[in-house]
């Protein structure tokens, strides 16, 4: 309870190393609605091995681990304080179960074997008598154990349930918006608008008073194509429809083609700019300022 305290009494202060909208980021929030007025700070730590760096780092005030991490890491000086099983874990049974300190939080992880809907119940039901025979097998016992993970199997109207239940635990979870973002798209889609109109209003008004593109070797029909390939880069990546590493890998590269031409020696600058525009930029909004792109 002393970490719950602490979250309570400096809201929002205490680090807690999460991987974003995975189970440990569920499990926090789970935390915090076990315990009234409770606020941690979410930060993005990666992996197991990634959260104990942070965690070792002093960048987080604490983290999720599963048994066998933990056990794995305890050398590194791991405090461990609780589990989130509704019994002890058999490999750390000198720990307590949240429920143990008074807070009603469960949430174990499942391993899930999933075969497509409608399919033979003989047969869903011969695989799972194999799964059954397996984990009685000694090498699958000595893995599990090396793995700290319970030789469990879970069928039929259990297995259903607890599913069930898992759903709808996670369903009324509501993900809080802790930091207040401008809304870039919004921001994105206005500016090239704006910019737009203003060079259309330009060229209503100068129509007759100036020389053709042609004699003046300015292409105002790229001007107009490129923001159009902007507008739609954008728009798909407001829209769900492509990530923003692959709508930049295509963005970039079409951009920069259509504006230096297709002479092929300066195609290779063109991709570099992609590779660095995508995979860099990501890594640096998601990596340095935790901030979740499309």
């Amino acid at each position: 309870m002393e970490l719950m305290n602490d979250a309570k009494a400096r809201p929002e202060e205490v680090t807690l190393g999460v991987t974003l909208s995975m189970p440990t980021h569920f499990t926090g929030i789970m935390l915090e609605e076990a315990v009234e007025g409770t606020r941690f700070r979410f930060v993005s730590s990666g992996g197991g091995a990634s959260r104990l760096a942070a965690l070792m780092g002093g960048h987080v005030d604490a983290s999720f681990f599963s048994v066998s991490e933990y056990i794995r890491f305890k050398e590194n000086g791991l405090r461990p304080l609780a589990t989130f099983g509704d019994q002890r874990h058999p490999g750390a049974p000198g720990v307590p179960t949240a429920i143990e300190l008074g807070i009603d939080v469960s949430n174990t992880n499942l391993q899930y074997w999933w075969l497509p809907k409608g399919t033979d119940p003989e047969i869903v039901d011969y695989i799972a008598t194999v799964l059954q025979a397996s984990m009685q097998t000694d090498y699958v016992q000595k893995r599990l154990s090396e793995l700290s993970v319970l030789p469990q199997v879970i069928v039929g109207e259990e297995l259903r349930t607890r599913i069930d239940q898992r759903m709808e635990s996670f369903s009324g979870m509501i993900i809080p918006n802790r930091v207040e973002l401008p809304n870039l798209v919004a921001w994105s889609v206005g500016g090239i608008l704006i910019f737009g109109l203003g060079m259309m209003s330009q060229s209503l008004r100068l129509t007759g008073q100036r020389p053709s593109w042609k004699e003046t070797g300015l292409r105002f029909d790229l001007v107009y194509v490129s923001l159009l390939l902007v507008f739609v880069y954008v728009l798909v990546m407001a829209m769900g429809w492509v990530p923003f590493i692959l709508a930049t890998l295509v963005f970039v590269p079409v951009v920069g083609i259509l504006l230096t031409g297709l002479l092929s020696v300066r195609w290779i600058y063109v991709f570099e700019i992609a590779l660095l525009m995508s995979f860099g930029v990501h890594a640096v909004f998601t990596q340095a300022f935790l901030i979740s792109l499309p």
